[in-house]
C-alpha cells in the first residue's frame, strides 16, 4: 500500500512531511500516478497520517499501484469526428477535449432524455383521450329525457 498526497504539484523528487506525530516522513515523486508518494513499513505510519487531518495536504491511499487503470486508448479519428457529429446533430455542443467515452455518455443520454419526453407525451395524449366523468353523468342524463 502507499499513501499518495492529493492535489500537489510536483516541485522536485522529493517531498518531506511531517505526520502527526512530528516524524519526517520521505514522499518521493511517481510518474505513473502522478503524485508524490511515500510507503508505510507499519500500521502506526499509516495512523499517523490518517487519524487527524493534516493542516497542509490531503492524503489518500492507494492500494495497488500496479493494477491501476491504463489511459484510455486513443481511438481513431474518424470515430470521434463521426461520434461528435452524431452529439452535434442531437444539439448538445462538441469541445476538442471531449473523449469517445464522454460523447458516448453524451448520446446516451440524450437518447435517455428523448425517451422520456416522448412516454410524458404519450401519457398526457391518453390522459386527454379518457372521458371525465362529470361529462359522462350529464350525457346520460340528457339521453334518459
Amino acid at each position: 500500500m502507499l499513501i499518495k498526497i492529493l492535489e500537489e504539484r510536483r516541485r522536485g523528487p522529493i517531498l518531506k512531511v511531517d505526520g502527526y506525530s512530528g516524524k519526517l516522513y520521505r514522499f518521493r515523486w511517481d510518474e505513473t500516478l502522478r503524485a508524490y508518494v511515500h510507503e508505510p513499513a507499519s500500521q502506526k505510519q499509516i495512523d499517523d497520517f490518517f487519524a487527524h487531518e493534516h493542516s497542509f495536504f490531503r492524503f489518500a491511499p492507494v492500494s495497488d499501484p500496479q493494477g491501476c487503470a491504463p489511459p484510455e486508448p486513443v481511438a481513431s479519428a474518424e470515430v470521434r469526428d463521426a461520434l461528435a457529429g452524431l452529439v452535434e446533430n442531437a444539439g448538445v455542443a462538441v469541445h476538442q477535449a471531449d473523449t469517445t467515452e464522454t460523447l458516448k455518455r453524451l448520446l446516451r443520454a440524450y437518447d435517455r432524455g428523448t425517451t422520456v419526453a416522448k412516454e410524458q407525451a404519450e401519457a398526457q395524449a391518453q390522459e386527454k383521450l379518457k372521458p371525465k366523468a362529470g361529462r359522462a353523468k350529464t350525457s346520460a342524463a340528457a339521453s334518459g329525457k
